[in-house]
């Protein structure tokens, strides 16, 4: 019989996660980092001691987001497993038992994302947020503003280092041009002296839209004026850089201002969503519903409210217990987010009860969509532990306006009753609601 390891190795590599790279003659810096980044990243790490090591798991897994490695390995002691890296174009963090001015040159000479010298009290800490950036990076779009191509092309080289979207503006106008039709730019680093507008009106007209909590600003400059950095936070720019500037004061910035940004979405995305499923909570939907229905009374959108209840979810619980109870709800929110576009809203209402909004539909659509949302949850029994967890839900769907949003949940939620008085495990619909 084959032995366990084999076979747990290959489903390691075949992960769809994220997969980083550790390399590193340490067993207590490979432990610890290992542990760490994948309790705080949804990385899976892959550990290798030497370059052979890491050579072979390149082979089976070419996917690798980021690699963490030694600087001096038992067979490359002078960095060569840096360079095989690179010929595998994979980011390279280096870690390095010693730093001086010599050690340092050598390390950047090499294109290495950065570097963290061990047995420094916050190397672990680093590394983590390090790998958790460059592994969310490719999430954030970064405007680059210069009118200098040269300029441009460096800067985008160093951002796309790091996993970022980058675009490219020549001048300020162009520049608003571009955010209006990417209005989700997490940052813009924009150059003082342009033609047409300069950085100065440029950030001016952004703050007039995005606030410093939904996006950051990076002035630029090689202009010997001391004066202009307070004039460029003045007008609302983030942060400020001299150019030229070197790599590594770069890096800090950058990652400085698009690590406050990503932490006041995530508080903001925090507050509206549902702790358990991640989708939208019951205040948001609210807040959100009304507005829908407002647009919708105005004869800009057609508008449907679903409630949905998952069937004998006490069942679920009293059999197989509350944590079973908690994946069945996860399930089936992941569920309904494959089964419904972007656009419409899902949200979890309260107990086993979802509510979901469709918005523009064509004639017939609701009935379509809620009847495959339907089936598909019945075709997908959960696995727990081994065991086979059938789940059903009961669907009431109206789109009927009514007299207010509060008015529509609750005919649906009539209708949802309906269904399951009906024998639960199917879909309900207004009169309106077929006809779309």
């Amino acid at each position: 019989m084959a032995s366990r390891n084999p076979s747990e190795r290959d489903c390691q590599l075949s992960d769809a996660r994220p997969q980083v790279l550790l390399i590193d003659d340490s067993r207590s810096v490979v432990g610890l980092l290992k542990n760490r980044i994948e309790i705080a990243s949804p990385a899976r790490v892959l550990t290798a001691s030497t370059l052979a090591g890491a050579r072979e798991l390149l082979e089976e897994a070419p996917n690798v987001a980021v690699a963490v490695a030694g600087l001096c390995l038992a067979d490359a002691p002078n960095g060569e497993v840096v360079d095989f890296l690179h010929t595998q174009k994979v980011p390279v963090v280096v870690l390095t038992g010693n730093m001086d001015e010599q050690v340092r040159e050598t390390i950047l000479a090499k294109r290495v994302i950065d570097y963290v010298v061990k047995r420094q009290g916050d190397e672990v800490d680093y590394v983590v947020e390090l790998v958790q950036r460059l592994c969310g990076n490719h999430e954030l779009k970064v405007l680059v503003v210069d009118d200098g191509r040269t300029s441009r092309l460096m800067i985008r080289r160093l951002l796309e280092a790091h996993n970022y979207q980058v675009l490219e503006a020549e001048d300020g106008v162009q520049a608003l041009e571009v955010l209006e039709e990417h209005p989700d730019v997490t940052m813009v680093l924009s150059d003082y002296q342009m033609p047409r507008m300069d950085g100065g009106e440029l950030i001016t007209r952004i703050r007039r839209r995005w606030t410093r909590n939904d996006m950051a600003i990076i002035g630029l400059s090689a202009q010997d004026d001391p004066t202009l950095s307070a004039r460029l936070l003045k007008a609302g720019a983030s942060d400020y850089l001299t150019k030229p500037f070197i790599e590594e004061e770069f890096y800090c910035r950058v990652h400085q201002n698009a690590d406050l940004v990503r932490s006041i979405r995530a508080m903001r995305d925090a507050s509206r969503r549902d702790y358990l499923t991640g989708l939208y909570n019951r205040r948001y939907l609210h807040d959100t519903g009304a507005k829908l229905y407002a647009n919708a009374r105005r004869g800009n959108l057609h508008l449907v409210a679903a409630m949905l209840d998952l069937d004998h979810f006490k069942h679920i619980n009293d059999t197989y217990g509350h944590q079973a109870g908690d994946l069945a709800l996860q399930h089936v929110a992941k569920l309904l987010r494959q089964s419904v576009r972007a656009s419409d809203m899902i949200a979890r209402y309260g107990g086993e009860e979802f509510c979901v909004l469709l918005a523009n539909g064509d004639a017939g659509q609701p009935a379509l969509v809620l009847e495959r949302v339907r089936q598909v949850v019945a075709d997908t029994p959960l696995d727990y532990d081994g065991q086979r967890i059938e789940i059903t839900l009961s669907i009431g769907a109206t789109g009927e306006l009514g007299e207010g949003f509060e008015a529509m949940l609750d005919a649906a939620d009539h209708l949802l009753y309906e269904a399951k008085a009906g024998g639960r495990n199917r879909v309900v619909l207004g009169a309106d609601t077929a006809a779309g």
